[in-house]
């Protein structure tokens, strides 16, 4: 049995729970706060089980990671690693700012959407979702490299990754 082997569940896991966040984070996102029409509690809670998921997604990316640095011979696996990790802690601390910032849903929206049109908040909030996205993407890549590895290391033992 190869070594990669316990990597791909890991890997297929991270792939998943960013899925997840960034469907948690766009409910709450969505989330209209009608005056009486729940939307605000709509929107706390979305909030608070995001932020509650997030830890999963961080326990995932770094037991990853973690394991891929266990590896010897991990060369295509190491950078896009490391380089999810780095996109992990940017994304922590972005997401730890636009929450502190994140306005008062009654005193800063835009009647026609439902949004906050201006401020410090949706400057931090769309950088967060792009690099939400760009993090989701670069997880698919090492999940796709580690089942390929495996595959190919399967088809021929002597090749162990």
């Amino acid at each position: 049995m190869s070594r990669i082997t316990p990597i791909c569940p890991l890997a297929l896991f991270a792939v998943i729970s960013i899925y997840v966040q960034i469907v948690l984070g766009a409910l709450a996102s969505h989330a209209r706060p009608d005056p009486g029409g729940g939307g605000e509690v709509l929107q706390d809670a979305g909030n608070i089980v995001h932020i509650i998921w997030a830890f999963a997604v961080f326990t995932g990316i770094v037991l990853l990671t973690g394991k891929i640095l266990g590896l010897r011979k991990a060369e295509r696996l190491l950078h896009p690693a490391l380089g999810l990790l780095l996109l992990l802690f940017m994304q922590v601390f972005l997401g730890f700012f636009t929450f502190i910032n994140q306005p008062d849903p009654a005193k800063v929206v835009d009647e026609a959407s439902g949004f906050p049109v201006t401020g410090t908040f949706v400057n931090l909030r769309i950088p967060h979702q792009a690099l939400g996205v760009l993090i989701l993407m670069l997880s698919l890549r090492v999940c796709a490299r580690a089942y390929r590895i495996r595959a190919l290391s399967l088809a021929e033992p002597e090749a162990v990754a």
